[in-house]
């Protein structure tokens, strides 16, 4: 529904720098990127100096070309991003991985992707609201948030490396200190696994849920 060019997204639990419009705007002038990654300070980061860091992340200080981004703070060019079909609806509930998917639509497409961090936000991670509406996920057998790392690894299929990804998921799952203090929750963990997993497979089947699916009027002609 936006008409500019540019099209800014954020999170709604967030404080932003104030001059984070301006960075983006001149970030995405000067580098010809198309899709500029902000910097995303979380709250266990507050504080941190990162300025010695010399391996890349989302709250670093060192501007770089990245593979993915961050969905609560970027800025994109809206033709180019209605052209691949925007981001696929399939990715339910908590969405996790829409991004991931996105990216790699973006970057297959010839485009690329540029960290800037002037662009800074302060992730507040409110308990409530968002994705935090579905479950903590360690309490819970939902497939909420699991469907969507399952459907990525289904669209974006590279072989073994998938299959080994797709075997890996719901072991990783219940490898954490919750579930070794708490062995209980294992049994439903794994049932929302393997929920999110058929789950999936279906959206998979299905097809990506497109703009392009939805409404061809809303992409402009080349």
């Amino acid at each position: 529904r936006a008409r500019s060019d540019l099209v800014l997204f954020l999170d709604d639990d967030v404080l932003v720098a104030p001059n984070l419009v301006e960075a983006h705007v001149s970030s995405q002038r000067t580098n010809g990127a198309g899709l500029i990654a902000g910097r995303v300070i979380q709250p266990w980061q507050e504080g941190v100096d990162f300025s010695d860091d010399g391996h890349f992340h989302f709250a670093s200080t060192r501007p770089a070309w990245a593979d993915q981004f961050i969905g609560c703070n970027f800025s994109i060019n809206r033709l180019e991003a209605l052209r691949l079909g925007g981001f696929d609806e399939n990715f339910a509930r908590v969405a996790y991985n829409f991004e991931a998917e996105f990216s790699y639509r973006w970057r297959r497409a010839g485009h690329r992707i540029y960290y800037e961090p002037a662009t800074t936000i302060h992730h507040l991670k409110i308990p409530s609201g968002g994705t935090r509406t579905f479950g903590q996920h360690l309490f819970t057998a939902r497939p909420d948030h699991s469907v969507g790392a399952y459907y990525f690894v289904l669209r974006t299929w590279q072989g073994w490396s998938s299959f080994g990804g797709l075997v890996w998921r719901p072991i990783r799952s219940v490898l954490t200190r919750h579930h070794l203090i708490r062995p209980w929750w294992i049994p439903l963990t794994l049932i929302g696994e393997i929920r999110g997993f058929l789950w999936a497979i279906k959206l998979a089947w299905r097809g990506p849920t497109l703009v392009c699916e939805q409404d061809e009027r809303a992409i402009p002609a080349p």
